[in-house]
């Protein structure tokens, strides 16, 4: 096992490097070799668009590359850059929040020549807190449709300045789903994990049955549970015979099978 992570290791470069000229070569990048590039064709960029107008909006912590490649376009270019961040973090010397804004501070050029920019200040400002407590999931985002609605027939216009955040992302369906209608348009910020989609379900189920499946074949209830999928009703069907999910979910129960092979 040492012997082949050894010999796996060195070739990591040759693998690494034709891996980079492979992707390269249909247009395609990992995010570290994208940030690379970007930051060796800059100058080029920079010269072939001498009009464009560069602005940095509600960045906080950054990667070498984006440190980089931010602070040259600043240095270079007609652009501005614009922070995400509250005075009380910004001031208080040890505060996490305001931890890399100050290491620019200290260290970019731009920065110690130029006002920070996109500075507020509401932390310590009144707010009005209102806790609502619901069951389940569900009743969140019904009551999340019944906030907005009533937004909006107060003042339409608050909506603008409206934002729903979701503390568990695994609501993002439920709540899209329970926007009122009265509502035309919605700004969706925040992706949603692979995993969570009914489609990544299917395949767990799918792996699953190859997993669990001993000489007798498989056991009825993963058989069940991969039919009751709704993507399986949907690509089963029915054949010619007039067949589908629910007559050979009634043939296994009917013939009260434990085991199920291919035939």
């Amino acid at each position: 096992m040492m012997e082949d992570y050894l010999h796996f290791w060195n070739n990591l470069e040759s693998l690494y490097g034709n891996f980079n000229t492979a992707l390269l070569s249909v247009g395609l990048g990992h995010q570290g070799l994208v940030y690379r590039k970007a930051h060796s064709e800059l100058e080029t960029y920079l010269e072939k668009n001498p009009k464009k107008f560069f602005v940095f909006i509600g960045f906080n912590a950054l990667n070498t590359a984006e440190t980089k490649i931010i602070q040259h376009i600043l240095d270079h270019a007609n652009s501005d850059i614009y922070w995400d961040i509250d005075s009380y973090f910004l001031e208080d010397k040890v505060h996490d929040a305001g931890f890399f804004l100050r290491q620019h501070l200290k260290t970019w050029s731009y920065l110690k020549e130029n006002v920070l920019k996109g500075v507020s200040s509401y932390y310590l400002g009144d707010k009005a807190i209102n806790v609502i407590g619901v069951p389940k999931n569900v009743s969140q985002a019904k009551y999340t449709d019944h906030l907005l609605e009533s937004i909006h027939g107060q003042k339409a216009s608050d909506l603008k300045r409206t934002a729903v955040v979701l503390g568990d992302e695994s609501l993002l369906n439920p709540i899209l789903n329970s926007i009122p209608e009265c509502i035309e348009r919605v700004n969706v910020t925040m992706g949603y994990p692979l995993n969570k989609i009914p489609l990544a379900s299917l395949f767990d189920q799918f792996l699953n049955l190859y997993i669990n499946r001993n000489e007798q074949g498989w056991f009825y209830q993963n058989i069940l549970s991969f039919l009751a999928h709704p993507y399986v009703h949907i690509l089963l069907g029915h054949d010619n015979e007039g067949h589908n999910v629910e007559s050979i979910e009634e043939v296994i129960k009917n013939k009260n099978w434990v085991y199920i092979n291919t035939d």
